[in-house]
């Protein structure tokens, strides 16, 4: 496996790329992923894009996340809240519950651990 490197225009276009639209996903807000591959690892690792509104945070494994694009928040069940915008990295611990809030379409690059 060779290093692989995006520069943060190519994760915003990647999406566009795929020819996957997010808004017509039967959740809402539309959401959705695009998946990367890792060779030899049971990690995920992708892109993630999100249209305005408020959800539960369903993933149950530890996840780093690079915020591409957009604005959100995140509170966690309790009550710490955590504002992010673009270019910030996060790190979700394993059964971080609590609720996202995105104020302006989100894209994030992820990986889970």
């Amino acid at each position: 496996m060779s290093i692989q490197k995006w520069t943060s225009g190519e994760l915003r276009n990647l999406a566009d790329r795929s020819g996957q639209d997010f808004s017509s996903l039967a959740r809402s807000p539309a959401r959705g992923s695009i998946p990367i591959a890792l060779p030899g690892s049971d990690q995920e690792l992708g892109v993630w894009s999100c249209e305005v509104g408020s959800f539960a945070r369903a993933v149950e494994t530890a996840e780093l996340m690079l915020i591409v694009q957009g604005k959100a928040t995140f509170t966690t069940d309790d009550g710490q809240v955590f504002n992010m915008s673009a270019g910030d990295t996060l790190l979700f611990p394993a059964h971080t519950k609590g609720q996202w809030n995105i104020t302006e379409r989100l894209m994030k690059f992820f990986v889970t651990l």
